[in-house]
């Protein structure tokens, strides 16, 4: 009897206490290889980038790599060594950082989609059919089936997701440490500058919730999810996620409605319309154009 959350009226609900909290560590035993990259950066941010989008190929709006990613086939007890290792490191390193002699800091996530065998171990402790009725009451159906993806999300502590929306129903459960999200209504998001359709970027945000808003937190909703709680998210609401703990492990499914479908479908047709079009030059310095 969950009333779903809607971009205008309700954009989302949180429930706490509403899915099972799992030990990172478990994955070693149970899902001891990775089978999707571990990204390690120099930045805490995850930057989103599609190279289907047209501007990909121009120059200037190359994807930047700050950091190598580890080799696709690395093991969870690799990934759970190396976050405990920046988890035991990080009251030193905040004194060493005071008296400016902190050494480079890497921020490291892994995420893979349900068809991984990391996700699917996760998925045995959560109820998924219960999660895509909760978020996918009102959506569309293909064949009778509600229309959904899901994605398991492993990283350290500081690592954030850039803000962004997402075009469909979300329910993201937070099964191990702490996450903050950033909510802003998607009445208020162009207010963000989202990059276009055809960007590498689509869906992210050129500022963070704060810079757009004055350097305040009008507008903008803090919400704080801890293990067991699950946050559903109306399609089309900007968030902008940071993990707080050491080590944070979630899990989410998408479900997206008939109406958003047909809209992405349309936009898609659109965009693939414009990618016939001659490529821009690349930005000049100066532009006030971040690629």
């Amino acid at each position: 009897h969950t009333t779903i959350p809607s971009p205008a009226a309700q954009p989302f609900l949180l429930l706490r206490g509403a899915c099972a909290t799992l030990l990172p560590a478990s994955l070693v035993t149970s899902a001891p290889r990775l089978d999707a990259a571990v990204e390690r950066s120099l930045q805490p941010e995850v930057v989103y980038y599609s190279e289907k989008k047209p501007l990909a190929n121009v120059k200037g709006f190359e994807r930047r790599r700050l950091a190598p990613a580890l080799r696709s086939n690395a093991t969870a007890a690799d990934l759970v060594a190396i976050l405990k290792s920046a988890a035991a490191a990080t009251a030193w390193q905040a004194q060493a950082a005071a008296a400016e002699a902190c050494p480079v800091r890497e921020w490291v996530y892994f995420s893979a989609s349900n068809s991984s065998r990391t996700a699917q171990h996760v998925r045995t402790r959560l109820d998924v059919d219960a999660l895509v009725r909760l978020v996918g009451g009102s959506a569309g159906h293909a064949g009778g089936e509600t229309v959904h993806s899901e994605n398991v999300w492993l990283g350290g502590g500081g690592v954030t997701a850039f803000n962004h929306y997402d075009a469909s129903h979300n329910a993201f459960c937070q099964l191990h440490g702490r996450k903050t999200f950033l909510l802003t209504s998607a009445i208020t998001g162009d207010a963000l500058l989202p990059f276009p359709y055809l960007h590498p970027h689509f869906r992210r945000t050129q500022l963070p919730p704060r810079t757009s808003l004055g350097g305040g937190s009008d507008g903008a909703t803090a919400v704080e999810l801890q293990a067991g709680d699950v946050l559903l998210l109306a399609p089309f609401v900007f968030h902008h996620v940071t993990a707080l703990s050491p080590i944070s492990l979630s899990y989410n499914v998408w479900a997206h409605d008939e109406e958003t479908l047909r809209v992405q479908r349309l936009v898609g047709r659109a965009g693939r319309s414009l990618g016939l079009l001659p490529l821009p030059e690349a930005p000049r310095s100066g532009d006030g154009f971040v690629p």
